[in-house]
């Protein structure tokens, strides 16, 4: 291997032959130098090619691994996913985009396949992620009744109300309990930060989906309490 400038080795690859920095490479105690011939993206791009190629024995492969050591193969599984995080994300929505319907119908089947596994974990996740709940309810609300969506994460809605001084309840003196859509979803209201605002259980309850004018003086007169 050749010097490079900082002091560190070089060499070329064997299939693209671009002399490339050692850390390049993935590491082979079986070779001289320690190093595989090919770089890490010509590796890459030769094993992607042949596990699409030879799918059926990657799953036979994959499913003696699992079966011998499930919980070590899981662990394998969440460790590259989290250290890949992004890159993955990115995949599964390209993979999602080419055919929704092939990936819904197979949660769906798994879902029928292990109703109880799959209720133990949403009641365990939303008990462990309450805010994340309700807005994934509210988003599927709006969708399910072809409401307009303006995207935001739940920082950006709280940085907003911590802009505007909204702490509690907008209508009351009660506290933050629930998010409320001001117009309601089922009236032509968006589901975007402009029509969301913090309000308590029993003013969200009361409210439902009334037109928010007419709950408000019905329920306050002309000014709600605290407005």
């Amino acid at each position: 291997m050749a010097p490079t400038t900082d002091g560190a080795s070089s060499k070329p690859c064997s299939t693209c032959g671009e002399s490339k920095h050692s850390t390049d490479y993935y590491k082979d105690t079986r070779k001289k130098d320690g190093l595989y011939p090919s770089c890490k993206s010509c590796h890459n791009s030769r094993t992607a090619t042949w596990s699409l190629n030879n799918r059926d024995r990657v799953n036979e492969r994959s499913r003696e691994r699992y079966a011998d050591d499930p919980e070590r193969f899981r662990k394998a599984l969440r460790d590259s996913r989290e250290a890949r995080r992004d890159e993955y994300r990115a995949w599964a929505r390209g993979n999602y985009r080419e055919d929704p319907e092939r990936h819904r119908a197979r949660h769906r089947k798994w879902y029928r396949e292990n109703v109880e596994h799959a209720r133990a974990y949403s009641r365990a996740y939303g008990a462990a992620h309450p805010e994340t709940l309700r807005e994934n309810n509210d988003r599927r609300r709006a969708r399910k009744i072809a409401a307009s969506i303006v995207p935001f994460t739940m920082r950006e809605l709280y940085r907003q109300w911590d802009e505007d001084g909204m702490y509690g309840c907008v209508y009351c003196p009660g506290p933050f309990e629930h998010i409320d859509h001001v117009v309601p979803l089922s009236r032509g209201g968006e589901h975007g930060i402009e029509n969301l605002v913090p309000s308590c259980a029993d003013c969200n309850l009361s409210k439902n989906d009334a037109d928010p004018w007419e709950w408000l003086h019905r329920q306050f007169g002309s000014q709600p309490e605290g407005a």
